[in-house]
């Protein structure tokens, strides 16, 4: 019993590596990027002013544009309150913008190919 026990653990964990749980890609909120694209003073919670969104995915983003779409969050609806696309290399993983958060609140930002194919999101709350 125990045998089966340990066959039935061991099956889910390669299920979830074979899934990638976590692998995707990420967005990070910061003050500024450096020459590098690291970000500096990243965090989730900022004032109103500019901020620089950064994606790094693993993987090569495979396109020459990204759409941009940046949401105003209100409870559980989401307001479209931007929406633009960038030129990228297909080649480059990571790519960083500067946003300007004149009000407070909570926003989303989105990533997605051309064709609205999602490549990451995330959130933040502009004080």
């Amino acid at each position: 019993m125990q045998r089966k026990i340990n066959c039935f653990i061991l099956l889910v964990l390669v299920v979830f590596v074979l899934v990638g749980c976590g692998g995707g890609a990420e967005v990070t909120f910061c003050e500024s990027v450096d020459d590098n694209l690291k970000p500096i003073n990243s965090g989730s919670v900022f004032t109103t002013g500019q901020l620089a969104v950064r994606i790094e995915s693993p993987e090569s983003f495979g396109t020459n544009k990204l759409e941009v779409s940046l949401y105003k969050v209100n409870g559980e609806s989401e307001q479209l309150f931007d929406r633009g696309e960038r030129e990228v290399n297909p080649d480059w993983n990571i790519f960083a913008l500067t946003v300007y958060f004149a009000d407070p609140g909570e926003y989303k930002v989105v990533f997605s190919k051309p064709g609205g194919e999602k490549i990451a999101s995330s959130s933040v709350e502009i004080q």
